[in-house]
C-alpha cells in the first residue's frame, strides 16, 4: 500500500465519519456543508503535487463561501467550474499537524502508508475541537458580516480593521447587497473609489475590478443580477 493509498483509506474510515455526521456531504477529500441561504462550508484534505509513493505531504483547507460571494466569482469567471472548490471562500483556513509552529504552513508528512491512520485522526482531532465549530459559526450570515468588519478572515485576516481594509470592504459590499442594504453598500464603494491604489498593484486593474463589483452590487440591489 502507498502512502497516497493509506491515506484515502484513513479519510474514508476515519474523517469522514465525523463531518457527515455534522451535516457535510461529499466523498475522497472535500466535502460541504450547505446552509438554508445556499452559502457552502468547505473541507478539503490536499495533497502536495511533489509527493510520492513512499511519502506524502498533506494539509487540511477550511473554506467559507457565502452564496453571493459565489455568484460575484462566477459572474467574473468566463467558464464556471462544475463545483465550487475551497478556494471560492471568503474565509479560508488551515489546518496543521498538532506542535506545528504558528504562523508556519507546516504540513503532515505521512512516509508508511500505516502511519497515515495516525496523520488522519490528528486531522480529526483538530476539526472537531476547531475546524468545524468555527465553519458552523460562519455559516450563520451575521456572525460571516461579523468576522469581515473584525477583519478576520482566516489565513487572510487583517491585524486590525482601524485602517480602511479594501478586500474586507468588497466582502461586505458583496454581503450587504444581498441582504439588501443599499445605503451601506453605496458608502462602502465610495470609500473604494476614493481609496489609494496599493503600491504593487496596477492601478486600471484595481479600479476597472470595482467598478465592475459595483455594476455587480448595484443590480443585485435592483433584483437584476445578470
Amino acid at each position: 500500500m502507498t502512502a497516497q493509498q493509506g491515506l484515502r483509506l484513513g479519510l474514508k474510515e476515519i474523517l469522514a465519519p465525523v463531518v457527515r455526521a455534522v451535516g457535510y456531504k461529499g466523498s475522497g477529500i472535500t466535502w460541504r456543508k450547505a446552509n438554508a441561504q445556499g452559502d457552502l462550508a468547505i473541507v478539503n484534505v490536499q495533497s502536495s503535487m511533489f509527493s510520492i509513493a513512499t511519502r506524502l505531504d498533506c494539509v487540511v483547507n477550511l473554506s467559507l463561501a457565502p452564496a453571493p460571494w459565489i455568484s460575484w466569482l462566477n459572474h467574473r469567471q468566463t467558464r464556471q467550474p462544475k463545483s465550487v472548490g475551497e478556494s471560492y471562500g471568503m474565509y479560508r483556513r488551515r489546518l496543521h499537524p498538532t506542535g506545528a509552529a504558528p504562523g508556519i504552513d507546516t504540513w503532515w508528512e505521512i512516509t508508511r502508508a500505516d502511519a497515515a491512520a495516525d496523520a488522519v485522526r490528528d486531522m480529526t482531532a483538530q476539526l472537531a475541537d476547531d475546524g468545524l465549530p468555527v465553519l458552523e459559526r460562519l455559516l450563520d450570515r451575521s456572525n460571516l458580516l461579523a468576522a469581515v468588519r473584525a477583519g478576520d478572515l482566516g489565513d487572510f485576516s487583517r491585524a486590525s480593521r482601524n485602517s480602511f481594509d479594501p478586500f474586507g470592504a468588497r466582502c461586505e459590499v458583496v454581503l450587504l447587497a444581498d441582504a439588501g442594504d443599499a445605503d451601506e453598500v453605496e458608502s462602502l464603494l465610495g470609500r473604494l473609489a476614493a481609496h489609494p491604489v496599493g503600491a504593487g498593484f496596477d492601478v486600471e486593474m484595481v479600479r476597472n475590478h470595482d467598478a465592475e463589483l459595483a455594476a455587480w452590487a448595484r443590480a443585485r440591489l435592483a433584483g437584476v443580477e445578470s
